[in-house]
């Protein structure tokens, strides 16, 4: 059997992935792609997995092509640790995408894995087909929730790349939050003066101005981990410019209405001055973690 690891709960570079863990990577330039994908290529070899790389567009071929010159990883080419692989092997086979194929892909890729003598495998995919309009390609989101179940305790891990030049917004911001952690780039999700990053599956950075214009937004993303019974939650407030009572009744709704243990970190001190003046810095439940500064 295979035993399950924890989830990494923090942002990092694209090679940092454990076990089990579904992360995701955004980028807008052929080099910030390039820089993610050698992160990630040469994080696996180091641990001794197999890496899998699957591309879509031209140009991450070509990527891929310029790290393969490389005479350490031709020789992980050679020696079957590296692998590289169309979408139209691994997700659009027949040309069309049908998620309930892919838990039986993932359990094969793994399984041949470990029949060649690797600890597990890492798969790193290029969902630029979505952009091609092919027959189930709506149902992406649907596959990205799922395969953190399907991940869970097996010997694998998969970083999915998002073009930020090729694919829209609501997608994005679908995306940062059906994964387990953001690596490398990270694209906030669009929702005007006021965003919410999701870094890790408990832990959001606020930009902006968060007021009664910005509170849906925030209540969204807050009933999706609320539902998921989560125990601590973390914000960070350092780029959170603006507060007002409907958006601070918000942010404080999972310690109050549900015992949350809710950690308010680095908040500038306008921030702080609202929380205080609403006596929401007395609930025993929300901390508020002083910036001391460098």
């Amino acid at each position: 059997m295979w035993s399950k690891e924890r989830m990494t709960d923090t942002t990092g570079p694209a090679g940092m992935l454990s076990d089990g863990e579904h992360a995701c990577c955004f980028y807008d330039s052929d080099a910030q792609q390039h820089e993610l994908l050698a992160d990630f290529v040469d994080a696996g070899l180091a641990t001794g997995h197999k890496v899998v790389c699957v591309t879509d567009a031209a140009s991450t071929r070509d990527i891929i092509d310029r790290h393969l010159a490389e005479p350490r990883v031709q020789a992980a080419m050679a020696g079957g640790q590296l692998e590289v692989a169309g979408s139209e092997q691994m997700y659009i086979a027949g040309g069309y995408f049908d998620p309930d194929q892919m838990p039986g892909r993932w359990h094969q890729a793994t399984q041949r894995a470990l029949d060649a003598g690797f600890p597990g495998v890492r798969v790193t995919g290029d969902v630029t087909w979505y952009a091609r309009e092919l027959p189930g390609v709506d149902r992406l989101m649907e596959y990205e929730r799922a395969l953190s179940g399907i991940l869970a305790g097996m010997p694998a891990s998969a970083l999915c790349q998002y073009d930020r030049r090729r694919l829209d917004d609501q997608l994005l911001a679908e995306a940062t939050a059906t994964h387990s952690a953001v690596l490398g780039a990270r694209h906030p999700m669009p929702t005007g003066t006021f965003r919410v990053l999701r870094m890790a599956p408990a832990t959001f950075q606020l930009t902006g101005e968060l007021d009664i214009s910005g509170v849906p937004a925030l209540a969204d993303v807050l009933d999706g981990v609320l539902d998921d019974g989560v125990s601590h939650l973390n914000f960070d407030l350092s780029e959170l410019r603006f507060l007002d009572a409907g958006g601070a009744a918000a942010l404080s709704r999972p310690a109050r209405e549900h015992g949350v243990t809710v950690d308010l970190v680095h908040p500038q001190q306008a921030i702080k001055t609202v929380l205080c003046l609403l006596g929401l810095d007395t609930l025993p439940t929300l901390r508020v973690q002083e910036d001391t500064g460098p």
